[in-house]
């Protein structure tokens, strides 16, 4: 069995109360079973004889070849089936009071999810990046993340498509008042030669215990990099467990267009704010472009 304290520069930065969240890497450490197991949700099974891995991990790459694998040729003639991931790792007592995620680029594929034992979700797309909430179910000392990964219903692709944990996957730690991860969206629904309208759109979440008056405040930045605008929303009041939508909108003097030939980007920092001070804060890159599509 190993495990992982988390240190590192990234979670210092959340330790000392920064509002952005801190966004831990959690390749390195993880333990890797091939073939089907019942105990691999238990976090008290035994794993010592488990492989130890890190992340990206294709583990069907490795073959063997065989001109029988069910892939058939589409699928490069290489190993299918049901595979295990497991890691140990221990949060530091700072931690309490924070609201914890794990972010997954991408399981191939019918992954399931469990934390010390409790069923996270289950997830039919090997593509797609998905995310859950591992807060309620943290504890002091040992924690068990545990990853089942199924590519055994095959022919499944005209190409190869991999197995296992194949992509990067990131523990992120953030205040109880915060954004809702990309929850923020940038849009510029009038745009004139003299000026352009920045609109935003956002969600945020209170995942503690007592109601909050929260607002954006965006800051827009220039190609240049010199301040462009500066506008904020209407505050609402959050009550413990809620989501709302903020929105606001903006002027954006003589824009700069993003075309092929001068594909000019503004940044928008977009802060949520509470009566006590920045709870969290995100950056958005965006063009301005006109685009329109008619029948001629």
């Amino acid at each position: 069995m190993r495990k992982l304290m988390l240190t590192g520069a990234a979670l210092a930065a959340l330790m000392t109360g920064a509002a952005q969240a801190a966004t831990v890497d959690f390749d390195s450490g993880w333990l890797f079973h091939k073939g089907d197991t019942g105990l691999g949700p238990v976090p008290e099974a035994a794993d010592a004889g488990w492989t130890q891995v890190n992340l990206p991990d294709d583990w069907a790459i490795k073959g063997p070849f065989s001109q029988d694998a069910a892939t058939t040729g589409s699928g490069g003639w290489l190993p299918s089936g049901t595979v295990w991931y497991r890691k140990h790792f221990t949060l530091p007592a700072d931690a309490s009071g924070k609201d914890v995620a794990i972010r997954f680029d991408g399981v191939m594929e019918r992954s399931g999810v469990w934390i010390n034992g409790h069923h996270l979700g289950f997830r039919p797309s090997g593509y797609a990046t998905f995310q859950y909430d591992l807060t309620p179910y943290l504890k002091a000392g040992d924690n068990v993340i545990s990853v089942r990964a199924d590519t055994s219903s095959q022919p499944a692709s005209r190409w190869y498509a991999g197995g296992g944990i194949y992509r990067h996957v990131h523990l992120i730690v953030q205040d109880r008042v915060h954004l809702v991860t990309d929850g923020t969206a940038v849009s510029t629904p009038s745009i004139a030669a003299d000026a352009a309208t920045v609109a935003v759109a956002s969600e945020a979440v209170n995942t503690s215990d007592a109601p909050v008056s929260l607002h954006l405040d965006i800051t827009v930045t220039g190609p240049d990099g010199k301040p462009a605008a500066s506008f904020q929303s209407e505050a609402q009041t959050l009550a413990p467990g809620a989501t709302a939508k903020l929105s606001a909108q903006g002027s954006l003097a003589n824009p700069k267009l993003w075309d092929l030939d001068a594909p000019n980007l503004y940044t928008a920092r977009v802060a949520l704010v509470a009566e006590s001070g920045l709870r969290d804060e995100s950056d958005l890159n965006f063009g301005i472009r006109n685009m329109e599509f008619r029948a001629d």
